[in-house]
């Protein structure tokens, strides 16, 4: 009689000769499982302005036609409170850190940009945000998207802003 194996057994059998193959696979059912899991979500220990921020661009992000969420970091921690919402939109994570930026490469969701321009003001970062999806063809004009930030920028739990933006206006 024929056993059947797990996709485990099988690649562990075959000694890695599909490695290729293998993480296709593994992707497309990862991806398939995502489709479907209802994600629960935590309270914060810590930043209460981060985790009320992160929830209210879930909210936005359930009710609004968003192209992509922007959040900008200095430590990794509003994009990781972000991410853990498990919004369907994508989330890119703008900051100047590149210890930061190879950080957030590793979490769920997050497409982290590294940048060495940014700006002290509100409009200035939305004016950043705006060029950068632009020039690197992330979006279009007319696009709307959400930027989540803090004023002044670049100070480790200072995320204090939400605004949906279109772009181009």
């Amino acid at each position: 009689m024929k056993k059947l194996i797990t996709l485990t057994e099988f690649i562990i059998d075959r000694q890695g000769e599909f490695p290729v193959k293998a993480v296709e696979i593994m992707s497309r059912i990862a991806t398939e499982v995502e489709n479907h899991i209802v994600f629960k979500t935590y309270a914060a220990d810590g930043n209460q302005d981060i985790m009320a921020l992160s929830e209210a661009t879930n909210v936005i992000e359930k009710i609004a036609d968003l192209h992509c969420i922007v959040v900008y970091t200095a430590s990794g921690r509003s994009a990781r409170f972000v991410a853990a919402e498990r919004p369907k939109t994508p989330i890119y994570a703008i900051t100047t850190s590149l210890n930061v930026y190879h950080g957030l490469n590793l979490l769920w969701g997050i497409n982290p940009i590294l940048t060495s321009e940014m700006s002290s003001s509100f409009n200035g970062l939305v004016s950043l945000a705006e060029r950068t999806l632009i020039e690197r063809g992330i979006a279009s004009t007319g696009n709307k998207v959400v930027i989540v930030g803090g004023v002044p920028a670049g100070i480790p739990g200072g995320t204090n802003f939400i605004k949906i933006h279109t772009l181009g206006s």
